[in-house]
């Protein structure tokens, strides 16, 4: 919508810590004629405000689009000030706020962005539901044509059945999220598996702990341990990881997000990302990190204590 009414292709903008989903949508504007531009990140996985000014003033960008909390590291990123100097610029702003339902307090109307997307699937809901919050009807034509559907925005029958169990695991992620102290345990229970590791794997270290993150993420750098050969280990003692985003958990080249933190591509390969539940069982947690500890030393030709 923000590039329909563009009457010749310009430019668009995103992070450089981008979902793939985010990244796939603007390669399809750059095989339309729109230049694509992104955002550098610092080593901690945010944007600076100085970064998005100076882009801003010197590629004029009709679409903006950021991930709010990285999918792979759990940053959240600080986007304090952006709506006025995006909508300043004249530039329409879109936030991938995916993976913070539950995990993240935050309103729409103070965030000041454009659009808001969120996927149900990662608060609960039945898979292949989602929504998009609008702060103004588009007056351009709409996404999917042929129905008047979604106010003539989205055309196709709805999937009801999956628009109310969203609803429902709404009201769940609302609850979780005003429970700050099982937010707080949550953090804390990931701490604790991170030290864990880090305790026993010298030269282990948590990328983008520098940051703010939502509680239930983490994203570990294991030296000499590849995690091509690392993921079949612990998918044998039943523990499920992924080396960067778990939408594509068998793809093993070196995590794009990293490396825009700028982490060596050796490092970046010998990553491993957990998701953690809301009420983690403790005794669960223990045997989750004793398992990386047991592979990590299995690699490493040391003898698990």
């Amino acid at each position: 919508w923000a590039l329909s009414d563009q009457t010749s292709p310009g430019s668009i903008a995103i992070s450089a810590v981008e979902h793939s989903a985010t990244k796939g949508a603007a390669r399809l504007w750059a095989e339309r004629g729109f230049e694509t531009h992104k955002l550098p990140v610092d080593s901690a996985g945010q944007v600076t405000l100085a970064a998005l000014e100076e882009l801003l003033d010197r590629e004029q960008p009709a679409l903006v689009s950021t991930i709010l909390a990285n999918n792979e590291t759990g940053v959240i990123q600080n986007m304090e000030g952006w709506a006025d100097r995006i909508h300043g610029s004249g530039a329409r702003w879109h936030v991938d706020a995916v993976q913070a339902p539950g995990k993240l307090p935050f309103h729409a109307d103070r965030l000041g962005a454009d659009w808001i997307s969120i996927s149900g699937h990662k608060f609960g809901s039945p898979k292949g539901v989602g929504a998009l919050y609008l702060r103004e009807t588009p007056k351009s034509v709409g996404w999917l044509d042929g129905g008047g559907q979604e106010r003539g925005m989205r055309g196709g029958t709805e999937n009801v059945a999956g628009i109310v169990g969203m609803g429902h695991a709404a009201e769940h992620a609302l609850a979780q999220v005003q429970d700050t102290q099982g937010l707080e345990d949550l953090a804390q229970a990931r701490n604790r598996l991170e030290a864990h590791v880090l305790r026993a794997l010298p030269g282990s270290r948590v990328h983008g702990s520098e940051s703010p993150r939502v509680p239930n993420t983490t994203q570990l750098y294991l030296p000499g341990c590849p995690s091509e050969i690392l993921l079949p280990l612990l998918e044998a003692e039943g523990l499920l990881a992924s080396a960067g985003s778990a939408c594509d958990a068998t793809h093993h080249a070196p995590s794009e997000v990293l490396l825009a933190m700028g982490v060596p591509e050796s490092e970046a390969s010998c990553s491993l990302r957990l998701s953690l539940p809301f009420r983690p069982n403790p005794g669960d947690l223990d045997l989750a990190a004793a398992a990386i500890v047991r592979a990590s030393q299995l690699l490493l030709g040391h003898q698990p204590h």
